[in-house]
């Protein structure tokens, strides 16, 4: 079956953005927003004699998935960059979110304030110097609690105000009365959707976009998502593939751990086939 694979960085990975970004969030981006756009990744945990890792599969529609990632992952300047060609793009907007939420956390852990820069019709972090700054003149008028649906709003053109609040131990962040990206947007559409419940009986709707179609509703998905796809990785790290590679060859062998499990005839059975595949994949002696 032709699957599309997104495994989580190695502890050898190069540092890249994609790769911090995983890092940052616990879990891979790319997996996160395809969920939020429709697909189902699902995640499978290996054990491996170099180290364990945990990868993403996407198998359905694989083609239009894989063409999304490109087209995200190409620069800005390219034609068929999605901030480009399509700079609505509820994928863009899934991403964009996601970079914008590890942003503001490490913003509540290290008090850098970071900048934002547009991406087609959205922000998305940046240096503090080359970012966007608050709106001149324009006070701030209403604030958000904790970070999640604070990313969302980020993420669709609303900068937030350069200084965090606090309500108990959860931060507060501030915005402006209209996005600079999404025009006739504005921060009281967004709380009113916020308090609609998702997959209820009224559907929610913002100016300009078909009811739950506005790229807000991908971009709160998006980072409303990453504490299940955590506790997903988890489950499967619980029921481990083990890879058993051939000294002699690059065969190898997956299987799950109960396949491999001592203690009855059908294990042994599997265990003898492993050993003879293995085996008869090593190169023949002349």
């Amino acid at each position: 079956m032709n699957r599309l694979p997104l495994s989580l960085p190695s502890k050898y990975a190069p540092d890249t953005p994609l790769v911090r970004l995983c890092r940052a969030l616990g879990t891979h981006p790319y997996a996160v927003v395809l969920s939020a756009l429709g697909w189902k990744p699902v995640p499978y945990a290996y054990k491996r004699e170099d180290g364990d890792d945990l990868t993403w599969f996407v198998d359905h529609e694989v083609g239009r998935a894989h063409d999304l990632l490109t087209r995200c992952e190409l620069p800005t300047e390219s034609a068929k960059s999605l901030a480009t060609a399509e700079p609505k793009s509820p994928f863009l907007a899934g991403m964009c979110a996601l970079e914008c939420f590890a942003a503001l956390t490490h913003w509540g852990h290290s008090g850098s304030i970071p900048g934002f820069q547009r991406a087609g019709n959205f922000y998305r972090p940046c240096t503090v110097l080359q970012g966007e700054g608050w709106p001149a003149s324009v006070p701030p008028v209403k604030a958000f609690l904790g970070f999640a649906h604070a990313a969302a709003i980020v993420a669709c053109g609303f900068h937030p105000w350069p200084q965090l609040g606090a309500h108990g131990d959860q931060p507060l962040v501030a915005f402006a009365r209209e996005s600079a990206t999404f025009p006739g947007l504005f921060i009281e559409d967004v709380e009113r959707v916020c308090q609609q419940p998702a997959g209820g009986l009224a559907l929610r709707e913002l100016p300009g976009f078909p009811p739950e179609e506005h790229p807000f509703f991908y971009a709160l998905q998006s980072v409303l998502a990453l504490a299940a796809f955590q506790a997903a990785q988890d489950l499967a790290r619980k029921q481990p593939r083990v890879v058993i590679k051939s000294n002699n060859s690059p065969a190898s062998v997956i299987a799950t751990q109960e396949a491999l499990r001592e203690g009855n005839r059908s294990t042994q059975d599997f265990r003898d086939a492993v050993r003879r595949h293995l085996k008869k994949s090593a190169p023949q002696p002349a």
